[in-house]
């Protein structure tokens, strides 16, 4: 999501002051309202089902991509 990268270009503008005496700008902009609540849970027994149906996906990389953005917790609108 935007606050991702945000937190990420704040995180590296901090750093960039601390190791390079850079401006410190990045403070000055405010992450945005979120409103993304999770909206389901797996217990263990579905968690290994789904990244075994994804493992076992007839493309490997297909199969790979969802396990990674399943277990990464990626959500459908982001």
């Amino acid at each position: 999501s935007i606050n991702r990268v945000l937190a990420l270009l704040k995180t590296i503008n901090r750093q960039a002051y601390k190791l390079m005496d850079a401006p410190l700008i990045a403070d000055k902009v405010s992450l945005l309202k979120e409103d993304n609540v999770r909206t389901g849970y797996l217990s263990e027994s579905q968690l290994k089902e789904f990244i075994g149906h994804a493992l076992n996906h007839e493309d490997k990389s297909i199969g790979a991509y969802l396990a990674l953005l399943f277990l990464t917790g990626a959500r459908d609108k982001e």
